[in-house]
């Protein structure tokens, strides 16, 4: 029987033809490096900002001090509107403060001297003098006076009212009421108020009186009653 080859030696298996290019580069392309050329210029760097410096918190609050004036923006802005809405509105209020100094300078005050208070009857003399000069000023306007501010209780006025009923007849029937009745009307008021004011003086004028005597009266202690004073 005939005896088998041996094979001298073992072969691997054949490697996978792998697929071709469809198309192939025209030209070698041949990438230079910057260090193979001594010639070239190697490229300057960017420039970049330089960074902010940070100021220290107090800085600024001595600026602001160093400033010519302490206030902020807003706050020019808020006075800028106020003007405008002054000009808008016709100038402001200078105006009217204008008219209100001529006025208050026409109406003369009563300069009182500093360090010198004034007696009881020095103020009642003042007070009296007042109130004839303003009487005196609504004659001449052809006012008859101001009322007292309050009305009188029913049953006055009842009682009043029947006592003039029982007057205005001889009032209609008076000669002077025929002639003019407003004019007679506005005298009898006019001496009315007159006299009711001066009856009002009168009593003012007797109570200060009174009180200054009190004032005046010098109290002596009862443990010197008795005694004669040289």
């Amino acid at each position: 029987m005939p005896r088998a080859t041996k094979t001298s030696s073992r072969r691997h298996e054949s490697a996978v033809a792998l697929p071709k290019r469809a198309f192939a580069a025209p030209t070698a392309s041949e990438k230079v490096l910057p260090g193979a050329n001594p010639f070239a210029t190697i490229a300057e760097p960017a420039p970049t900002k330089p960074a902010k410096v940070k100021e220290p918190v107090f800085y600024g609050s001595i600026a602001a001090g160093a400033a010519a004036h302490p206030y902020s923006r807003s706050h020019f802005r808020r006075e800028k509107r106020k003007a405008k809405s002054a000009v808008a509105l016709g100038g402001g209020l200078g105006s009217v403060a204008l008219a209100l100094g001529e006025v208050a300078g026409d109406e003369p005050v009563d300069k009182v001297e500093k360090g010198k208070a004034k007696s009881k009857k020095e103020v009642m003399e003042d007070v009296v003098r007042r109130r004839e000069e303003e009487a005196r000023r609504k004659a001449e306007e052809g006012k008859i006076g101001e009322g007292a501010g309050h009305g009188l209780k029913e049953k006055a006025r009842r009682k009043q009212i029947s006592a003039n009923a029982q007057r205005i007849p001889a009032v209609m029937a008076h000669p002077a009421f025929k002639a003019n009745p407003w004019a007679t009307i506005r005298e009898h008021a006019s001496n009315s108020l007159a006299e009711a004011q001066a009856v009002k003086d009168v009593a003012e004028r007797k109570k200060a009186t009174a009180a200054q005597q009190e004032r005046d009266k010098v109290r002596v202690p009862a443990s010197m009653k008795g005694m004669e004073i040289e």
